[in-house]
């Protein structure tokens, strides 16, 4: 990983932060690293939460993924090039309208709900 890249700051800043977060309070940070004086049943309904919260992460990761990458294939198969962060934006008022109304949305209604403070 290059310097430049994204995240990698933060990952440093991240561990930086948690060595000498872990210096300064030994005792403390230990006992956050795993639930402590939980017990048998306690510590797997940790797990199990635990690896509850994980696969919902994952799965609306990939539902945004999926959502975003159709986003773009229909605005380049509108444009016939590749979009712009602006008209990106359009075609994401332009499915959200879509799904609300029922039909196409004209294009005065995508600048109505697209212009700031509609919500």
């Amino acid at each position: 990983m290059r310097w430049s890249e994204p995240g990698w700051r933060s990952t440093v800043l991240g561990v930086a932060v948690s060595a000498v977060l872990g210096a300064l309070f030994p005792r403390f940070w230990r006992s956050t690293r795993w639930p402590v004086g939980l017990g048998r049943r306690g510590g797997a309904a940790y797990v199990a939460v635990n690896t509850l919260v994980i696969f919902a992460a994952h799965g609306l990761g990939r539902r945004m993924r999926e959502e975003h990458d159709t986003a773009v294939a229909e605005a380049r198969a509108r444009l016939g090039r590749d979009p712009t962060d602006r008209e990106l934006h359009e075609q994401y008022g332009r499915r959200r309208l879509r799904r609300h109304l029922g039909r196409e949305p004209t294009d005065e209604e995508l600048e109505r709900a697209l212009r700031p403070g509609a919500g």
